[in-house]
């Protein structure tokens, strides 16, 4: 007879393993009623009502009905820049107000000003959005000093950049470029002001370095350690197979690539040229 047991995941150096918990499995009796389209998934992710993007960006995850009171399940139910721009980037083509709505919203929370608890700076797109009196906010800022929106990410300001030239490409609006969006600091901004931010920030993150290199590090001393799609500390290691010392900048070869593509496209459009 086999062991219900599942054994334990073998912990690296420095890992610990904090809880372990069950839930209840559904009948798959049941299993049935639950099965839905993935237009039906992108829909309940963006709370779209007739048009997917009508309602905004997806957040980074949601939870199906029946695990909907489960604390966990309900982690990632909130506006994360980089899954939403992925997602409207892959989705573009079928679904272009996905992407305008995307832009719009993460333009409200672009930085402004340097902060070192939710490591804002001018220009920048946030990582994660959350109401500070989101619980889940709450136990973040009190146990790592975090402050929302917090921006711990470095390959969301090139998304934000790459999915706004692609937009324009694919709809040639220049007048969305002109729109004017009410800023979370109650100013008023254009995605094209917002679009020369992000590319000044690009650019000075570039020429500041010895081999012009787009390179991250955590403001924040309990901030994310790798501010990129691999964001687990551990993800990056040396050729001898230890992990990365986070003491130093970190450059990695995926945001070079991305940073390459969103320059060429932001040379390629002229888009300041047919923008005020």
């Amino acid at each position: 007879m086999e062991s219900d047991i599942v054994p334990l995941p073998r912990l690296l150096k420095g890992e610990l393993l904090r809880l372990v918990k069950e839930f209840e499995d559904i009948p798959s009796a049941n299993l049935k009623k639950y099965y839905r389209s993935s237009f039906w998934a992108i829909r309940s992710l963006s709370s779209s009502k007739i048009v997917i993007g009508d309602n905004g960006p997806v957040n980074a995850s949601d939870s199906v009905i029946w695990r909907d009171k489960t604390p966990e399940f309900r982690l990632y139910r909130t506006l994360f820049a980089r899954d939403s721009l992925q997602v409207a980037k892959d989705l573009l083509e079928y679904y272009p107000e996905l992407a305008k709505s995307t832009l719009i919203e993460l333009a409200k929370y672009q930085g402004i000003e340097y902060n070192e608890d939710s490591e804002e700076e001018p220009g920048r797109i946030p990582h994660e959005i959350r109401d500070e009196k989101d619980p889940i906010a709450k136990k973040l800022s009190d146990s790592r000093h975090w402050k929302f929106p917090y921006y711990g990410s470095v390959d969301s300001i090139i998304l934000y950049i790459i999915l706004s030239l692609d937009y324009f490409f694919s709809t040639k609006q220049t007048i969305f470029l002109n729109n004017v969006i009410v800023h979370n600091s109650g100013n008023s901004i254009t995605i094209a002001g917002s679009l020369k931010a992000t590319l000044f920030w690009l650019c000075e993150k570039i020429r500041i370095t010895q081999h012009g290199l787009v390179w991250y590090t955590a403001i924040n001393p309990l901030g994310i350690k790798n501010q990129v799609w691999k964001d687990s500390w551990d993800s990056y290691f040396y050729h001898d197979g230890k992990v990365v010392s986070h003491r130093y900048e970190i450059a990695s070869l995926e945001v070079q690539i991305m940073a390459l593509e969103a320059i060429i496209k932001a040379e390629d459009s002229k888009v300041f040229s047919e923008s005020n």
